[in-house]
C-alpha cells in the first residue's frame, strides 16, 4: 500500500475567520481519506473555537511553547518541527513568513504551500514590503488563491506574472449543515418575545475592520421597526459596534449573540443573510446561507462579488441606503424572495467541499512527485 502523505497545516491561531474554518473543515475530511493531517499553532489565547471540532477528529494540534506569534525564537522551533513532514501548508500572516523563513537551508525540506485569503491586507499599503513579500511568496512551491480576483490582487502586488506555482482553488462548504439545519425558535435564541410582523436579518461575521456593519446599522435606521438584525461573531471592535448600536438608537433591534455553534440553524431561521464588507476574499458565509436556502445580500467588493453573484443582490460598499432600499424589496415582494431563495440552493452547489479537498489532495500528491522526480 502506498505511504500517505504527512502533512502539516500552520496558522497563528484557530479563531472565528474564513482560513480558520477552512481549516476545520477540510481536515477531517483528509484525514478519512488515510492522510496524516496535524495542526501547527504560533499562539492559543483561549479563543480557538475551531479547536474543539478538530481533536473530536483526532487531529493533533500543537502550539509553539513560546505562545506569541512574533517571538523570534519561534523560527528555531518551527524549524525542527517541519522537517518531519512531506507538506507544509502555511496559512494567515505572519505564518506565511515564519514558515518559509524557517525552511532555508534545511537538508530535508519539506514541499511548501500557502493558502491566499484575502483580497487585500494592510501589508499592502506600504509599498516598501513588496521586495520583501516577493521574496517570502518566492520560497513556496505552490500558491493557491480562494478565488481569481483573490490570485489576480496578488500578482499585481507582487509584480510577478501567473506561473505554474499559482492556482485558484474556490472555498468548499459542508452543504448539507446547513440544507439539513432544523429552524429555531428565535424567541428562545434572543431571550425576548417575537411577534409574528418581525423580520429577521443575520450577518455572520468577525467585527474587524474588513467588516463594515457600521452601514447595515444605518440601513436598519431607515427601516420599519419590524426588521431587525441579528449579528454572530466576536472582535476587537464589538464593543465599538455595540455602543455605536445606542448611538443610533437602534440597539433594541440588533441582537449580538457572540459567537454560537448553532450558526445553521439560527441561518435557516432568519429572513435575510447579509455580509457587508469593505474587502473579502471569498464570503464562506455567504455560500452557508445559500445552502439554507436564503436571500443574500452583499456588498460589491472583488471576490464577493464573483461569490454572490447570479444568485444574491450586491450593493455598493457603503451605500446604506441602497442596501435599505433592496431590504425593503426582498422582504416586500414575495416573488423576488422565492426566486431568491432558489437561487440560492441551485448557486451553493457548486462549492460542495469535498470537491475543494479532492483539489488540494491533487496538488500535494502531484508537488510530491515532481519532487521525487528532481531529486
Amino acid at each position: 500500500m502506498e505511504k500517505k502523505l504527512k502533512i502539516l497545516h500552520a496558522n497563528t491561531g484557530l479563531v472565528a475567520g474564513g482560513a480558520e474554518r477552512l481549516i476545520a473543515e477540510m481536515l477531517p475530511i483528509m484525514k478519512a481519506k488515510g492522510y496524516e493531517v496535524e495542526v501547527l499553532l504560533l499562539e492559543d489565547k483561549g479563543n480557538n473555537i475551531f479547536e474543539k471540532s478538530l481533536k473530536e477528529s483526532n487531529i493533533k494540534i500543537s502550539v509553539l511553547k513560546y505562545n506569541h506569534k512574533f517571538d523570534l525564537r519561534n523560527f528555531f522551533e518551527i524549524r525542527k518541527i517541519i522537517k518531519k513532514y512531506d507538506i507544509v501548508h502555511a496559512h494567515i500572516f505572519p505564518m506565511q513568513y515564519w514558515i518559509p523563513l524557517a525552511s532555508i537551508g534545511l537538508r530535508k525540506k519539506p514541499v511548501l504551500v500557502t493558502t491566499e485569503h484575502s483580497t487585500h491586507n494592510r501589508r499592502r499599503n506600504h509599498k516598501s514590503l513588496r521586495l520583501l513579500e516577493k521574496f517570502i511568496y518566492s520560497l513556496y512551491d505552490k500558491i493557491i488563491s480562494i478565488t481569481p480576483e483573490t490570485e489576480n490582487n496578488l500578482l499585481h502586488w507582487l509584480k510577478v506574472s501567473k506561473n505554474e506555482r499559482f492556482q485558484v482553488i474556490l472555498n468548499g462548504v459542508h452543504l448539507e449543515k446547513f440544507n439539513n439545519a432544523r429552524p429555531v425558535k428565535l424567541d428562545k435564541v434572543l431571550g425576548t418575545e417575537v411577534q409574528p410582523e418581525d423580520k429577521f436579518l443575520l450577518m455572520v461575521a468577525r467585527f474587524s475592520k474588513e467588516k463594515d456593519h457600521e452601514t447595515l446599522f444605518k440601513a436598519i435606521q431607515l427601516l420599519p421597526n419590524n426588521i431587525k438584525l441579528i449579528l454572530i461573531g466576536e472582535g476587537e471592535l464589538e464593543d465599538y459596534y455595540k455602543k455605536l448600536a445606542i448611538d443610533y438608537k437602534i440597539d433594541d433591534r440588533v441582537f449580538f449573540l457572540g459567537k454560537r455553534s448553532d450558526v445553521p440553524e439560527i441561518t435557516k431561521s432568519v429572513d435575510i443573510c447579509i455580509l457587508s464588507s469593505n474587502w473579502e476574499g471569498f464570503g464562506l458565509v455567504v455560500v452557508e446561507a445559500m445552502a439554507a436556502g436564503k436571500p443574500v445580500i452583499a456588498s460589491r467588493v472583488p471576490g464577493l462579488d464573483k461569490t454572490v453573484s447570479g444568485a444574491g443582490i450586491l450593493f455598493e460598499k457603503g451605500d446604506y441606503k441602497e442596501l435599505a432600499d433592496i431590504i425593503q424589496n426582498v422582504l416586500s415582494d414575495q416573488k423576488l424572495y422565492k426566486s431568491l431563495c432558489d437561487k440560492s440552493l441551485l448557486h451553493s452547489k457548486k462549492f460542495d467541499i469535498s470537491k475543494m479537498v479532492n483539489q488540494y489532495l491533487e496538488i500535494y500528491n502531484d508537488l510530491i512527485k515532481t519532487k521525487k522526480n528532481f531529486k
